[in-house]
């Protein structure tokens, strides 16, 4: 299992690495044609990560983006 400190790194991670406005994690660095691209599977580990954290500022965010994106 991995410590402490490696789920603390990886969530660091994703913060940074989170859209402002959207809320939503990108997928990929470093590739400007697939830059802002996030599949599902991406989207929902980092679901699971803000609320194993507790961090649910963050994750209301990321569902209100993807709740006014459905609704169209």
């Amino acid at each position: 299992m991995l410590e402490q400190a490696n789920f603390d790194k990886m969530y660091q991670w994703l913060k940074i690495h989170q859209n402002n406005r959207t809320g939503l994690v990108s997928s990929f660095e470093g590739d400007k044609e697939i830059a802002n691209w996030s599949f599902t599977y991406d989207l929902a580990l980092v679901a699971q990560a803000y609320t194993k954290f507790s961090d649910f500022d963050e994750l209301r965010k990321f569902w209100i983006f993807l709740h006014i994106m459905l609704k169209g």
